[in-house]
């Protein structure tokens, strides 16, 4: 089978793939800095969840959307898993969404960088005899708000259909990923049944693309025996893999970030991806770019010296311009005069005929691909991911060869030491908060809670266990105590860490958590919605109560009245009634019990109305469809 050699496209990131519409099943996703919940529902959760509003700063519209969000959301507790790097989690209004998003921190059992952008969105069939689909998303792009709109991305995605059954040949297809997931997961402190697996026993569903090969890091010293297994093949050796030549080799790379090297230790790494340091080139750029004024791109002066001591070809980024002649080194479609900076890192192999395009979040760092040891080891700091496919086009050919003053800068390398408390994590079952925490200092006996619809931290006595992964339960029931949203714990030396809960009940328990408007107001919010979804279009307005105005245009109103027909009220309340049965019957086991409890919701409102409509014959036509609504609850129940 030929491969097709794929076109950049420039495309917004945040929206699902236009043949991938079904509903969300479940979603995984990685990011570096720590996600920003306001993001997530401005721009990311809409698309995500199919949501019908947006956000807007104010006004019923506003008031609409979280309705729906939050509803969304408890439909989907905890099967949207986001996975960073260790830091300290900022609790803010809009914390309440980690009571439904599963959020873990890298470093559970060793340090670890979580530097991967792996997005996945498991989704429902479109039609009745259709397939479910798996959505993957490899990028450069983090959770936050400059990820979004303030830098340039590099992504590549893919939509395969789902099997039935699994099978492990398919699984192997996918080269390294199923192992990468198992290491991350692991390292996140996840449960297995409810983290990873189910995310490996997706990719037994389902076959890679021909002509794909996914390129990984995973924290820790590898042996050669380990890296040369193709599902283990981390890092630099993993890029030596793509090479399909023995000669003719050359590597063109355009990334924001160099890290440290002297010239011996690139010339190291060079050989262990498989290339001459000679036959190399990086596309940087001037001091005068944009891009440097930003302090987006980073290469220390002893770096660069060293690298261009290996060898190293230097070629130039062009600097945007509205110059007609102006070429973006990335896209045709690249709008000029793009004021942000490329955080997209992109590896270009050529081998005689053969171009592969890597997309990776892997900046050109030890860190990232490893650090060469005896025996052909690699040690390596971060998670890291990419994919490989073949490609008509590349950066390399707009780059410019002309000499150039190459923009360096100081750069304040991290020191290879964890914080004080090196790994928090918590989680509640309604019950008892339980908080594990990987400390070799001292902590403190009183720790923080943040909880849902409430502005004070709680304090509370612990006693930890000894050892270095410190254990310790509060007792915190739903039935007295609000959803806790965040712990914080200190060490008796002062230094912090707060992490989010994981909240492990199931999606029908709890109120609605969103703090910005009264839950009254939240609920009413969403009967309309959910009657709205179902068929229902209430001219009475709220419940059936009589809107004053000019009669419906569908029907005359009785003499000396503008009030709603009871007939016609009722057979719109019996549409929705068919409607909401038809969506019982033909959904999956996962959303069955919600469009249950949408029945349900819808029942309980219709029988309110019927006692407080002044219109008696209105009240009737409420209390008729509540009836036969509750008759096929029962039924189904």
């Amino acid at each position: 089978m030929t491969t097709k050699a794929l076109m950049p496209q420039w495309k917004a990131l945040n929206q699902p793939a236009e043949s991938n519409q079904g509903r969300l099943l479940g979603a995984l996703l990685t990011t570096f800095d720590s996600p920003d919940a306001g993001v997530l529902i401005e721009s990311y959760l809409p698309g995500w969840l199919g949501l019908e509003g947006i956000c807007v700063d104010e006004g019923g519209d506003r008031l609409r959307y979280f309705a729906e969000l939050e509803d969304a959301l408890r439909r989907l507790k905890g099967r949207i898993v986001i996975i960073s790097s260790p830091g300290t989690a900022h609790i803010s209004a809009d914390g309440w969404i980690w009571n439904y998003i599963r959020r873990y921190e890298v470093g559970a059992e060793r340090q670890a960088t979580q530097h991967a952008k792996l997005w996945m969105f498991h989704r429902a069939a479109t039609q009745a005899d259709g397939a479910e689909t798996l959505e993957i998303v490899v990028s450069s792009a983090n959770l936050t708000r400059d990820g979004l709109r303030g830098q340039i991305q590099s992504a590549w995605r893919c939509v395969v259909p789902l099997d039935a059954t699994g099978a492990d040949a398919r699984a192997r297809s996918w080269g390294c990923l199923p192992s990468f997931l198992a290491a991350l997961g692991q390292s996140a402190g996840m449960d297995r049944q409810q983290g990873i697996e189910p995310w490996q026993a997706l990719l037994r569903r389902c076959v890679c693309p021909v002509g794909v090969d996914f390129v990984g890091s995973v924290p820790g010293s590898h042996s050669a025996d380990t890296l040369g297994r193709r599902e283990t093949a981390w890092g630099a050796v993993g890029l030596r893999m793509l090479w399909t030549n023995a000669t003719g080799r050359q590597l063109a790379i355009v990334a924001p970030t160099i890290g440290q090297w002297t010239r011996a230790g690139f010339s190291q790494w060079a050989e262990t991806a498989g290339v001459s340091p000679k036959r190399l080139s990086l596309g940087w750029i001037r001091s005068e770019h944009p891009w440097a004024w930003r302090n987006g791109w980073t290469l220390d002066a002893s770096s660069e010296a060293a690298l261009s001591d290996a060898g190293v070809r230097w070629r130039e980024v062009p600097v945007p311009t509205d110059d007609e002649e102006w070429q973006s080194p990335f896209c045709a479609e690249h709008p000029k005069r793009d004021l942000r900076w490329s955080h997209a890192k992109l590896y270009l192999l050529r081998a005689g005929q053969s171009r592969k395009m890597l997309v990776t979040s892997a900046n050109l760092s030890q860190a990232a691909w490893g650090k060469p040891s005896g025996d052909h080891g690699l040690k390596i700091r971060n998670f890291e991911l990419g994919v490989a496919f073949s490609t008509a086009d590349s950066f390399s050919d707009r780059l410019h060869d002309n000499a150039y003053t190459r923009h360096t800068c100081e750069v304040p390398y991290e020191q290879d030491e964890e914080l004080p408390i090196a790994w928090l994590g918590a989680e509640w079952d309604g019950n008892v908060l339980r908080i594990v925490c990987r400390t070799r200092d001292e902590l403190s006996g009183q720790v923080e809670i943040a909880a849902a619809r409430d502005t004070r931290l709680h304090r509370c006595d612990v006693d930890w266990n000894p050892g270095e992964s410190a254990q310790a339960t509060i007792a915190w029931p739903a039935a007295s105590q609000p959803a806790p949203l965040a712990v914080h714990v200190k060490t008796t030396n002062g230094a912090p860490r707060t992490v989010t809960v994981l909240d492990t009940r199931s999606g029908e328990d709890g109120d609605f958590l969103c703090s910005e408007f009264d839950e009254s107001l939240l609920s009413d919010a969403l009967d309309d919605l959910l009657e709205e979804r179902y068929g229902y279009q209430p001219l009475g307005g709220h419940g059936g109560t009589v809107r004053k105005g000019p009669p419906p245009a569908d029907g005359p109103p009785p003499a000396g009245t503008y009030a709603v027909p009871a007939w016609l009220d009722a057979r719109r309340r019996f549409l929705l009634i068919d409607n909401w049965f038809k969506a019982l019957v033909e959904a999956d086991e996962q959303a069955r019990p919600f469009i249950l409890d949408d029945g349900k919701r819808i029942q309980r409102r219709w029988m309110v109305a019927a006692e407080t409509i002044s219109d008696q014959s209105i009240a009737s036509a409420a209390r008729i469809a509540a009836e036969e609504l509750e008759m096929r609850i029962r039924k189904y129940s």
